[in-house]
């Protein structure tokens, strides 16, 4: 679907992750006139050096467990609202994640600084240069004393002579590399920011609030859409080379969604009213199962149809007692499926 006929159906605010933030992107939302929320991509020169400045007992209070503060900029030739948001929440989870690739980081750039001054170099400029841009390259870590050693070389092996002369030389790296705490927190407090733009500029019509709530809906949507990953939904097998048949697709696969969302709301408000559960896939009780773990909660059971002169008996298999009370809470429409008589 194009950003004209996003217009035309009455799209009041976009919202996208980074990988939409680009230049040609925003100059394409620019034409058409569409309203956005994009998050901006932590590797922007721009975005990098706006986190770099931030003082977090500087920031104001947005929502619980967010702090933020807001700037104006004009990247790719949009003036746009950029909030950089602080999340609590953010901070606490990825620390542990932050410290083991730190670590990881670390242990590299050390195996690196070893086999670099295990390394001979002919002459001092070139070992100048190697040891510069290695120190150039360390993320984690900084080198400490770093200086060039010259090493003699003699003819003979052994202790040289006292006059013997040397046959040549050879040049060393020496020194430690050692871990440096500010650059271990700058990469944590990083983690636990990021920031969200707009092209609404007018915060009446659009608060700053607002954004980040608008932003964060969009994960209900998404978690929606994980089907399409799962292995069992073959979404891999379809090709449509037509942009009408994709959209037809589209179309149906929204309205399925729909649905199934409508029942997973229905399935955990009564569980949730009545204080019932069924068996998570641990076996343990839950009150908010998923639509899809329900569905194969019952694929074991079976309807078998006994065919008479008369009649025609429907005999339910294999249904557990709180599968049949989840039907009941569901209704009499549910029952009348397993049930002839319900």
């Amino acid at each position: 679907m194009s950003l004209k006929q996003l217009e035309a159906v009455g799209i009041s605010i976009l919202v996208k992750d980074s990988a939409g933030y680009t230049k040609d992107s925003l100059e394409a939302h620019q034409e058409v006139g569409l309203k956005w929320i994009m998050r901006v991509p932590a590797t922007l020169k721009e975005a990098k050096e706006l986190v770099a400045q931030v003082n977090l007992n500087n920031m104001n209070s947005l929502v619980k467990g967010y702090k933020y503060s807001s700037a104006i900029s004009k990247y790719g030739g949009v003036e746009q609202r950029w909030l950089i948001i602080y999340s609590e929440e953010s901070n606490k989870s990825r620390d542990k994640r932050a410290e083991r690739e730190l670590l990881k980081t670390s242990q590299g750039e050390e195996k690196a600084f070893k086999k670099l001054s295990n390394q001979s170099f002919h002459c001092e400029a070139d070992a100048k240069v190697a040891m510069d841009n290695f120190e150039n390259s360390l993320k984690v870590l900084k080198m400490y004393n770093g200086k060039v050693i010259e090493k003699e070389h003699y003819e003979k092996a052994g202790r040289p002579a006292k006059d013997a002369k040397p046959a040549g030389y050879t040049y060393n790296i020496s020194g430690e590399v050692v871990a440096d705490v500010s650059t271990g927190n700058k990469v944590k407090k990083g983690r636990a920011i990021f920031i969200l733009a707009t092209n609404e500029l007018d915060s009446n019509i659009l608060s700053d609030a607002e954004i980040l709530s608008t932003y964060k809906a969009q994960a209900k949507v998404e978690r929606g859409f994980r089907f399409l990953k799962d292995p069992m939904f073959l979404a891999s097998t379809l090709y449509l080379k037509k942009e009408e048949r994709i959209m037809a697709l589209l179309m149906v696969m929204t309205c399925c969604l729909l649905v199934y969302s409508a029942l997973e709301h229905r399935i955990r408000l009564v569980l949730s009213t009545h204080n019932q559960s069924v068996p998570n896939q641990k076996g343990r009780p839950t009150y908010k199962p998923t639509a899809k773990w329900v569905f194969e909660l019952f694929v074991d059971v079976h309807l078998l149809f006994i065919t008479t002169d008369n009649d025609v008996e429907v005999l339910t298999m294999n249904l557990k007692s709180e599968l049949k009370s989840l039907l009941a809470l569901l209704g009499s429409s549910y029952l009348r499926i397993y049930f002839k008589n319900s």
